[in-house]
């Protein structure tokens, strides 16, 4: 009994070192993601392992951690098109973008819409 004891503890010590690591990634992302678009930076910034980073992501998130950093970037690029009047040259630079080719790529692969036509559809008159 004292050996299965001993036993269950690393892997509740796992899961709340995954917890922290996680959270320590959401709030990195939170503060970061218009400077910052890929995972490496991320590694880099929170001293763990790519593998380990996307296990916790994964986990806690249900998604892989370069998922989780383009579905932020994604949702403040939906709330600045809908919100503001920025152009969207203007809101690739906003976040990070160093081209707004680079930005109107993203958008489509994560929006399924142009910035333009997903401005028109959702802003409210």
């Amino acid at each position: 009994m004292h050996l299965a004891h001993l036993h269950c503890k690393p892997s509740l010590t796992a899961a709340s070192a995954a917890r922290d690591r996680f959270q320590r990634f959401r709030s990195a992302v939170e503060q970061h993601f218009a400077q910052r678009h890929h995972v490496t930076d991320y590694v880099r910034l929170l001293a763990c392992s790519e593998k380990s980073l996307g296990r916790a992501t994964q986990e806690f998130a249900g998604v892989s951690a370069k998922a989780f950093l383009s579905q932020r970037l994604a949702l403040e690029a939906k709330r600045l098109l809908v919100h503001t009047e920025e152009t969207v040259a203007q809101i690739a630079y906003t976040l990070g973008f160093d081209e707004a080719t680079n930005f109107v790529k993203f958008f489509r692969r994560e929006a399924a819409s142009a910035p333009g036509a997903f401005r028109v559809k959702h802003k409210r008159q």
